[in-house]
């Protein structure tokens, strides 16, 4: 499980590559405050894993994917079985004001 972490200021990704994963309450491409960017190319790089979850429908499981290149790629033709909900994705962690990634948000290829 991947959770409760500032992952930001990576030249590549903030989170990589993950197999069978729980990624939950992360502010990935901002500051500790959730309110300053400070990017990650790819805020999560889900390229070929699979099975992962990524959010939740409960209170904090939610993740920050704001100020990236890219927010959350999920790409090459293994990836499946991702699940990715309750995120906020392009905002700050009050979901008011405006930090968005740079590309795209989301992006599935």
């Amino acid at each position: 499980m991947i959770r409760d972490n500032v992952m930001s200021g990576n030249n590549l990704s903030g989170i990589a590559w993950t197999y069978e994963s729980v990624i939950q309450g992360n502010l990935i491409g901002t500051d500790a405050s959730g309110m300053q960017p400070v990017p990650n190319y790819y805020g999560i790089d889900i390229n070929g894993g699979w099975d992962n979850l990524i959010g939740g429908s409960s209170p904090g499981e939610g993740n920050l994917l704001s100020g990236n290149h890219f927010g959350l790629l999920i790409g090459n033709h293994s990836a499946s079985g991702n699940l990715v909900q309750g995120n906020r994705i392009g905002t700050d962690l009050s979901g008011t004001s405006i930090i968005s990634n740079v590309h795209r948000g989301i992006f599935i290829s």
